[in-house]
């Protein structure tokens, strides 16, 4: 089974527990950002995204531009 089958199989079990009431107010907000436009704003596969300042413990701040998402996880 493929990681998307998976997920997708983990999806509809979570929605089963839900209360449907609850569901349509989710898919509601969900539809409500897609009409916005978020989706076409946001990091696609490949889109390279700046890294945040962040101090490290001597103080030392660093940014680095890094491809999104990753290949692989270390």
């Amino acid at each position: 089974m493929s990681l998307k089958e998976q997920l997708d199989a983990q999806r509809a079990k979570s929605r089963e527990r839900i209360p449907a009431e609850t569901r349509v107010l989710m898919d509601q907000g969900t539809e409500s950002l897609r009409q916005s436009g978020i989706v076409d704003r946001g990091l696609k596969v490949g889109d390279t995204r700046l890294t945040l300042p962040c101090p490290t413990p001597l103080g030392i701040l660093w940014i680095r531009l890094t491809s999104w998402p990753r290949d692989r996880w270390w």
